[in-house]
């Protein structure tokens, strides 16, 4: 906390004590790992902030969007991440009127993975014939989608021309930058989907000769038919390339940004890559 411009340290106390989950309302406490990963990426923009700001009430929103455009460095999305906690959670403390990273969107939000291996992308693919197959083990492979959210997937979900996948999670929308490996296999699976079934009323985004001809998502059975073909379960495939992630960015915000996870989740990943590196206080230095 030393590190904290002074006229900011209330607030910023406020804001780990509702992190931890002892503010106002009940809420479920945050790992100390990531309290400290979000003071971490805040830090900077408040020391910039500090030089011209008496109280964080006087951040506007285009403070926000200057300090995310301007920022330099591999992780812009990730200081996004903890500029709208902070003031979500100042906001629902009383402690600032508006909420002005709310809403904020920009280039430094895209949340793209770290590339999967070319040969061991190329490795899984080759194995499978169908380009709807193909797609559905790149998008478990690449980007950790869920089968059940893979089902769910509907046609207007994609966005070729933004590279843009959206993928519904309860009460929230994950999107995902597509790669362009897997941007390729999305459209080629579209061309295939128009060309052998052209007047089709299903909008799932993956149909088979028994769905086609009525609105209903495919079964779990024939979507993880690739992944019996290459000997390796959906499930076992999706947590494997999230551990990948992990071991290499020791980042548990990282992980929530690029593959739409939970906190308990994402740190649950970072601590088995990581065992023995994430015993500090984030606020004890």
């Amino acid at each position: 906390m030393t590190d904290v411009p002074a006229q900011f340290r209330s607030d910023i106390g406020v804001w780990v004590q509702a992190l931890r989950g002892n503010g106002s309302r009940p809420s479920i406490p945050v790992q100390w790992v990531t309290v400290r990963t979000y003071v971490k990426f805040a830090l900077p923009v408040l020391k910039k902030w500090a030089r011209r700001y008496s109280s964080l009430r006087e951040v506007t929103r285009k403070d926000v969007e200057l300090a995310l455009t301007r920022h330099r460095g591999n992780s812009p999305h990730n200081v996004h991440t903890a500029l709208r906690s902070l003031f979500g959670r100042l906001k629902r403390e009383k402690r600032v009127f508006t909420d002005p990273a709310r809403g904020v969107v920009g280039h430094f939000a895209r949340r793209l993975p770290r590339p999967l291996p070319t040969d061991r992308l190329r490795g899984l693919l080759t194995q499978l014939e169908s380009p709807k197959h193909r797609l559905i083990v790149a998008l478990v492979a690449v980007h950790a989608v869920g089968i059940s959210e893979v089902q769910a997937l509907q046609l207007s979900d994609v966005d070729l021309a933004h590279g843009t996948l959206t993928v519904k999670r309860k009460d929230l929308q994950h999107i995902i930058y597509l790669d362009e490996a897997v941007h390729r296999l999305v459209q080629e699976w579209i061309d295939y989907r128009y060309r052998y079934w052209p007047g089709t009323p299903n909008r799932y985004l993956f149909v088979s000769r028994y769905s086609a001809d009525v609105h209903k998502p495919m079964s779990p059975y024939g979507l993880t038919t690739g992944f019996r073909i290459i000997g390796i379960g959906a499930g076992t495939l999706r947590a494997d390339r999230i551990f990948d992630e992990a071991a290499h960015t020791s980042d548990p915000v990282r992980l929530m940004n690029v593959f739409g996870i939970g906190v308990t989740t994402a740190v649950r990943y970072v601590r088995a890559a990581h065992p023995t590196r994430f015993d500090l206080d984030p606020i004890s230095e």
